[in-house]
């Protein structure tokens, strides 16, 4: 095996660790009623599974904020699309390869854990944008939310405030939303810290 290879293989399991603590501190998110139809000792077969489970959210993602631009007004949608933009960098910057691999590598040159580890972060954080979006819409939340703002009446502290991009995106968003739904703030950032802190999937 040349020194690349070697290189390669060594940075593909530093980013497997070092990518899933990430989804462990700001997803949380399990998936395992989905993922147990998953052999995981295919790697390939995980990889693809991710991948397609990203393309999934991601289609549905891109349906739900057309639908949306039907319903808003001109002023609202280019309010929401500031918001959009906003979650796009956080998502990209939590799931992005290149800080354990530099810019020699593209993702499709990953290995399959690495790649799986990757769609796994891509698929989540849509997963979770794609569930405020259709809070917008019909102003119900997932369940698992709705059974623990029942018993929490207090902001939580969470991980994710410690993330620059994702209080920019959470700041938009709640902004957003208090002039559209006239939600009041504690309750969107708690609904977005929940989110990407404690929510299962």
């Amino acid at each position: 095996m040349s020194k690349e290879s070697n290189e390669m293989s060594r940075k593909g399991y530093q980013c497997r660790w070092v990518l899933a603590g990430i989804l462990a501190v700001f997803g949380g998110f399990s998936s395992a009623h989905a993922d147990d139809l998953v052999n995981p000792d295919d790697l390939n077969e995980l990889y693809r599974h991710y991948f397609k489970k990203y393309e999934t959210k991601d289609a549905a993602l891109n349906e739900k904020y057309r639908a949306l631009q039907t319903i808003l007004s001109a002023d609202e949608f280019s309010q929401l699309k500031s918001v959009q933009r906003a979650w796009v960098k956080f998502k990209e910057d939590l799931c992005d390869h290149h800080p354990y691999f530099g810019d020699d590598f593209a993702v499709s040159e990953l290995d399959p854990s690495a790649k799986s580890v990757i769609y796994l972060c891509l698929a989540e954080v849509t997963e979770a944008r794609l569930l405020e979006l259709a809070y917008i819409t019909s102003q119900e939340t997932e369940l698992a939310y709705t059974l623990y703002a029942s018993k929490n009446k207090t902001l939580q502290a969470s991980p994710a405030d410690q993330n620059a991009l994702w209080q920019a995106y959470a700041d938009k968003n709640c902004q957003f939303l208090s002039t559209y739904l006239k939600e009041n703030r504690i309750d969107c950032m708690e609904r977005q810290r929940f989110y990407y802190s404690a929510l299962q999937l």
